[in-house]
């Protein structure tokens, strides 16, 4: 943990950089600012927005608000209320968008 306020590491290999009240709870997994967000999957990562949370391995969330990500190597970008639940899907911004069909993009 380095920097930020109320910040929890609690896996091998996991990091949360500046931002509050956030954790990084799998294997390897990091969260870098933002506020509440929550990196539980192996390898996950979150960087900046407000209350997501990364439970897929190799998952990434950057930015955005309430975002969710299940799937296996899956992402969100931005928006609000998205979730990417398939292997290697992902939702580009947007608001309550959800990827359930694996290797594809949800504007």
């Amino acid at each position: 943990v380095s920097g930020g306020s109320k910040n929890i590491a609690s896996n091998t290999g996991a990091s949360v950089s500046g931002g509050s009240d956030s954790k990084a709870v799998g294997l390897s997994s990091s969260v870098t600012g933002g506020f509440k967000n929550v990196a539980s999957g192996g390898h996950s990562s979150i960087s900046g927005g407000l209350q997501s949370v990364a439970k897929g391995r190799y998952s990434s969330i950057i930015g955005g608000i309430t975002n969710t990500v299940t799937g296996y190597g899956a992402s969100v970008s931005g928006g609000y209320k998205n979730t990417a639940v398939a292997k290697a899907s992902a939702v580009a911004g947007g608001r309550q968008t959800k990827n359930i069909r694996p290797y594809t993009i949800r504007p």
